[in-house]
């Protein structure tokens, strides 16, 4: 691993010229068909965001998915909707006139936005790692080919937890990578924060925790400390994901 390598001042401009334009194109990918017929799937998250606004409580409408997948949008219409209670200017409202709680192209569009900057997080993550697994060289290439992923680009402009998982996973990779190279309980409970905000996000981020438990039992053998810290993560974790899905039936 070549994590400490200094990265050259082309590769660090280059890499954020890349992160800013692909947030840029995610967000005009962004603005089509802001409505129900585009992204089937928006509904569910939609649902979710109405019911914590019209209830004050954070139970889901759609338990599947999980609270930080649509908590942070929640949050950013609370704000919205108070500014347009406060200044009756119409940009801030987010339902639409054609139904009591039909959300507007607006609040849609912001929701939207959230997910193109997730989008934009990953492209900068997977630079990241692959200057700490390889070089910098390497880390922009990665980054480059995964900002033309067809697939890339439509999740990052979709209300739905899938970008935020690419994201979370790659958080969760990058601190288990972490707590192994250099192991002390700060940094497994690190760890253990990131993969509960995967798992927060959508079940199928259970898979970011393992890293950190292949890394505990190849790398850690005979030290039973690093034994004790890796179940302290798994506690956190768990700890993590009922606090941000508090009425969830398990």
């Amino acid at each position: 691993m070549r994590g400490r390598e200094k990265t050259p001042l082309w590769i660090g401009l280059l890499v954020v010229l890349l992160v800013l334009t692909s947030f840029s194109l995610r967000i005009a990918h962004a603005t089509a068909g802001l409505n129900n017929l585009r992204f089937f799937d928006e509904k569910y998250s939609l649902d979710n965001v109405r019911s914590v606004l019209n209830s004050g409580n954070l139970r889901p409408a759609n338990g599947f998915y999980l609270g930080l997948s649509y908590l942070p949008q929640a949050a950013l219409l609370y704000f919205s909707r108070a500014l347009h209670n406060a200044t009756g200017h119409e940009s801030f409202a987010i339902y639409s006139p054609e139904g009591t709680f039909h959300f507007s192209p607006n609040a849609r569009l912001l929701c939207r936005i959230v997910q193109a900057a997730y989008g934009a997080l990953t492209l900068l993550l997977t630079f990241v790692l692959g200057k700490r697994l390889f070089s910098p060289e390497i880390g922009l290439l990665a980054a480059l080919l995964l900002s033309a992923v067809p697939n890339h680009i439509r999740l990052s402009a979709a209300f739905k937890p899938d970008i935020l998982i690419v994201l979370m996973t790659l958080v969760a990779f990058a601190w288990s990578m972490d707590a192994v190279r250099r192991p002390s309980l700060g940094g497994y409970l690190k760890a253990g924060v990131a993969i509960g905000l995967s798992v927060s996000a959508k079940y199928t981020g259970i898979p970011a925790s393992i890293p950190l438990v292949a890394g505990a039992v190849g790398f850690n053998r005979g030290v039973r400390q690093r034994w004790l810290w890796l179940f302290l993560a798994s506690v956190v974790s768990i700890l993590v994901f009922i606090a941000l899905n508090p009425h969830l039936d398990l």
